[in-house]
Formats: C-alpha cells, sequence, structure tokens
C-alpha cells in the first residue's frame, strides 16, 4: 500500500514539476524581452554584463528543473531503475547546492555587498544604480543630494513621473526622496533571509523524496522493470 502511494506522489510531484521546468524556461525567454524593453528606455544598462546574462540563468535553470522532474516522472511512471538512480543523483547534487547555498546566504554581508555594488555604479555610471532607481523607487546613493555636481537636476529614472522615456526631466523637488543604499539593501536583505528559509523548507522536501525515491529503487522487481535478456530466453525454453 506504501509503495503504491510512494509511486502515485513522486510521479505527481515530478510531472507538475516538468511542467513548472517548462515555464520557467518560457519566462527566461519573456524576460529576455523585456530586458531588451528596459534597455531602449535605459540604453545604458545594455553596458551591463550582468543584465545580459541572467535571463539565460533563468531558462537554465527552468531546463535544470524540466530534466530532472522529467527522470523521475518517468522513471516511476514506467518503473524504469536506471531513470529513477540518474533522479536520485540529480536530486542530491540539487541539495548539496542548496546546502553550500543556504550556508554562504547566512555568511554573507548583504548591506555591505549592495552597498558597495550600487557605489561603485555611482562612480561609473553603469547603469545598475539608474535601474534600480526607476524599479525601487530611488535616488542616487543616499538621495538626491547624491547629484550635487548636477545643479537642481538629477537623472530621470530619479523622477516619480519617469515612464521610461530618457528625455524626461526630473529636478531634485520631484525626485524619489529615499537613498538607494538603504531601500535596495533593506529590500535585498528580506530578499535573501526569505529565499534562504525557502531553500531550507524546499530541502526538506526533497529529503523526504530522496528517500522514497531510493526505497522504490530497491522495491522494483525485474518484472516492472527492463527484463534481463537471458531471463526472458530462459522463459522462452521452458
Amino acid at each position: 500500500m506504501f509503495r503504491g502511494f510512494a509511486k502515485y506522489l513522486i510521479y505527481s510531484v515530478n510531472l507538475v514539476f516538468t511542467l513548472i521546468g517548462l515555464l520557467i524556461t518560457a519566462l527566461g525567454a519573456f524576460i529576455v524581452i523585456k530586458i531588451n524593453q528596459l534597455k531602449e528606455a535605459v540604453p545604458i544598462l545594455g553596458t551591463n554584463e550582468y543584465l545580459q546574462l541572467a535571463p539565460y540563468g533563468v531558462l537554465v535553470f527552468g531546463l535544470i528543473i524540466f530534466v530532472v522532474s522529467f527522470s523521475g516522472c518517468c522513471g516511476t511512471g514506467m518503473q524504469v531503475k536506471w531513470l529513477l538512480i540518474l533522479y536520485t543523483v540529480f536530486l542530491s547534487i540539487l541539495i548539496a547546492l542548496k546546502l553550500a547555498l543556504v550556508v554562504l546566504m547566512f555568511m554573507a554581508d548583504v548591506k555591505k555587498a549592495t552597498d558597495a555594488t550600487l557605489t561603485q555604479s555611482f562612480d561609473k555610471n553603469d547603469g545598475i544604480l539608474q535601474g534600480c532607481e526607476a524599479y525601487f523607487e530611488c535616488c542616487g546613493t543616499y538621495g538626491p543630494e547624491s547629484y550635487n555636481n548636477t545643479g537642481n537636476l538629477v537623472p530621470y529614472t530619479c523622477c516619480k513621473g519617469y515612464t521610461g522615456k530618457e528625455s524626461l526631466t526630473c529636478y531634485k523637488d520631484d525626485a524619489y526622496p529615499e537613498g538607494c543604499l538603504t531601500k535596495v539593501a533593506a529590500k535585498v536583505s528580506k530578499f535573501v533571509r526569505n529565499t534562504a528559509i525557502s531553500a531550507i523548507v524546499i530541502m526538506a522536501f526533497e529529503c523526504a523524496f530522496l528517500g522514497v525515491t531510493i526505497y522504490l529503487i530497491r522495491t522494483i522487481k525485474p518484472k516492472e522493470g527492463c527484463k534481463p535478456e537471458e531471463d526472458k530466453t530462459e522463459k522462452e525454453n521452458s
């Protein structure tokens, strides 16, 4: 009874994640399009290599989920032992990677890293800060006063009425009052914390699935999987 329930559970969950993997892959393609549109609105973003690579990272992530889930789904549904073994190997690698990621997240000084990145972007004017200004509704590193060498003007991405038009004139009085260092660091810290907690919960489920899959592998009978040729020959001779 437990074996039947385990088969149904592993098959159903992996079928769902196979579809999710395909959706994430499609999302990666969608992000590529949106990033290109954003680069048209904020041209300087086109010089940032991270924005160029991020969509492809999403594509790879979606493909990994698809391959792992597909091996688990087909291995369970068709009772193919080697597919289930491949699934356990993939799952073990993912658990190890998530564990390493969680450790790094808790060890990382997120605020320090965020401050350093945005300050460097402000000095180099490489587009990261401008993207943060438009997305997080902030201005400069510490506020509009960060642009003390531009008179009463600040970048158009600081303006509350920003609609994606580079020609927009933005004055300090109309700009977002909060600096990006504080706002972005708070958002990133919250994101990292929530991601770490989510990863721990996911790892717990993955460990349970790993145990159940190993149980299924050990209980697969020859007639359910690929039967050896010598067994078929002996049966025909008898």
